[in-house]
């Protein structure tokens, strides 16, 4: 068996639940997603010819300095007009790793091998996102949203982006909200699948009052990408450009 063969193999165990995450759950569609993004972009183009059997640290650890150098960049066609963008770097070949990793164990699961050859391989330390805005630059961000709802069609949008800031939550995580995970109440957010699993966030009272006021002009589900398609992304992003001059 190929290390391509096992990568499809995998993807069908994952779309049938039976690959585990974090929490011993099953891995959510949106992780699935973007694993068989890094499989079929970057793990099978470099070691998919490999024989699992075969497989070594060194053809893992190529396969991650590939993809830093960027070997696997590239931009795809996708259906609807659309592209799908392969990126390289430190952070893709570190994820790979594990990523291959991981389908490595399900491998030892199967029978197919014993042992785990991407195990203590040094991955490439990923930049850690430590920026944050200043009190000034949240006050620029604060007009340029004013400026740019006088958009009526972007007031959704808006929102999103103001409880962004308020919350410090990720924005699949509020793109996903669904009414039901918002405690009024007790002023917190009781999210039942965020990436550390189930998870509550406690938000401030302005985060409250926003909520409250985008429920009124809500349907049952509360998702960004039912109320502010990427069109309106774009067009917001433009007024607010606009109101930086």
């Amino acid at each position: 068996m190929t290390v391509g063969e096992l990568a499809e193999r995998y993807i069908e165990a994952m779309d049938a639940g039976l690959v585990l995450g974090k929490g011993g759950c099953p891995k959510r569609p949106s992780t699935i997603y973007v694993n068989k993004g890094q499989l079929r972009g970057h793990i099978i183009p470099l070691i998919g010819q490999r024989r699992v059997q075969d497989l070594t640290k060194a053809d893992v650890t190529k396969m991650m300095n590939d993809i830093i150098a960027g070997k696997t960049k590239a931009v795809k066609k996708t259906k609807k007009r659309g592209k799908s963008i392969l990126r390289g770097g430190r952070g893709t070949a570190s994820k790979c790793v594990g990523l291959t990793g991981s389908m490595l164990t399900y491998a030892i699961s199967m029978g197919i091998i014993e042992h785990n050859v991407a195990h203590g391989i040094r991955k490439p330390k990923d930049q850690v996102r430590d920026r944050r805005l200043s009190e000034d630059e949240f006050r620029e961000l604060g007009r340029m949203l004013s400026k740019a709802e006088e958009d009526a069609d972007l007031a959704w949008t808006i929102g999103i982006t103001r409880l962004l800031a308020l919350t410090g939550c990720r924005r699949g995580e509020v793109i996903l909200l669904k009414w039901s995970e918002v405690d009024f109440e007790n002023s917190c957010l009781r999210l039942e699948d965020s990436k550390e699993s189930a998870s509550v966030r406690p938000i401030g009272l302005p985060a409250i009052e926003l909520l409250e006021t985008l429920r009124e002009t809500s349907d049952e589900r509360f998702r960004l990408s039912r109320h502010a398609q990427r069109g309106h992304l774009r067009r917001t992003s433009k007024a607010m450009a606009e109101g930086v001059r």
